[in-house]
This record gives structure tokens, sequence and C-alpha cells, in this order.
């Protein structure tokens, strides 16, 4: 099988370990040429919950198609994948979540630090007001958000490891108590 946009088409072949394939070619004329993202960049639009669900999906795409062509070495393409994702599906609108991360960590490959940075931010802000408004909570309350809490957790430490890496310690320096606090 291989990733085409928000489908896989069957192949007659199978690949080396058993996996789907990203049919680079066919899926970003597909992401960038082909599919309609329905004004969803316009400021303040309503999305409800099931539309945001599709956004994240799309977006979700977008990092799969960007990350086969950075492994292809298809910088510019993957620079553009990237740009056309936020272009068309911006966190004012549909807000940054683990998969964001990922697109963020991205940049920081082909090097648009500000854009990595200005991703990762929000993506740990959102995290870090989670956690706060958990801890804040009862322990029994507490304990049934748990799952979600992890998971957020989780996205925070990824965000921290990633900006260590790519040398962003302000920012590391700005969210890491709040990650500490939770962790012990």
């Amino acid at each position: 099988m291989e990733l085409t946009g928000l489908a896989y088409q069957v192949t007659p072949t199978r690949s080396r370990d058993g996996q789907p394939r990203v049919n680079t070619e066919k899926m970003y004329e597909n992401m960038m040429h082909q599919f309609k993202f329905g004004n969803m960049n316009i400021p303040g639009i309503y999305i409800d919950e099931n539309l945001m669900r599709m956004c994240r999906t799309h977006r979700m795409m977008f990092a799969q198609l960007a990350e086969q062509l950075l492994r292809e070495n298809q910088r510019e393409k993957a620079l553009e994948v990237l740009d056309y994702a936020e272009e068309q599906l911006p966190g004012y609108n549909i807000p940054y979540d683990y998969t964001s991360a990922s697109m963020a960590a991205m940049y920081f490959m082909l090097k648009e630090d500000e854009k990595a940075v200005a991703i990762m931010d929000n993506v740990a802000n959102t995290c870090v007001e989670y956690l706060r408004f958990a801890m804040s909570l009862d322990r029994r309350k507490r304990e049934l958000m748990e799952t979600t809490t992890s998971r957020q957790a989780a996205v925070l430490s990824y965000v921290l490891q990633t900006c260590e890496r790519n040398g962003q310690s302000e920012l590391v320096e700005k969210y890491y108590g709040d990650y500490a606090a939770y962790v012990k």
C-alpha cells in the first residue's frame, strides 16, 4: 500500500518492511494542488469538533509527507509542504498539538529556527496550561485525568528535548520548571 494523500492506494508490490510507503509524487500533487481546505485560514472561522479532527488529520498527512521528503533529501519541497500546511491550517484556528511539534522539529532540521520556535512555544504553552490546571485539582479529579495529563507531559518532554538539541535553551528554561513540577 502507498499513502497518496488521505487514502492508501493498493499496489502490486510489498514494501521491504511490510509498512505502507509514502508515494511522495502523488501525495505532493494531491496535498499541494488538488485538495481544498475550505478557508480554514480565515481568522475566527468557526470549526466544530468533527471538522477540527479532520484538520488535525490533514496536518498529520502534511507532516508525513514532509518527513518522507526529508528522507528523500528533497529539502526544498519539504519546506514548501510545511509552509503550505501552516498557511492552510494555521495555529490561530487549529490549535497546535503533538503533530505540530513534529512539524516544528522538521523546521529545525531545515534551519528554519524562527518558525520552529514559534510552534514549539505554542505547543509547550498549551501543555503547561493543561498541566497547571490538572495540578490545581484535588487528587481524585487529577487521577481521572491521568491519561490526558500524562500525554500532555510527554508532548512537553518532546518539545523540551527537541528545543535543547537545537540550541533553544531560552525556551527550555521557560517551560522546564512546570515540567519538573509535574514529574516529581
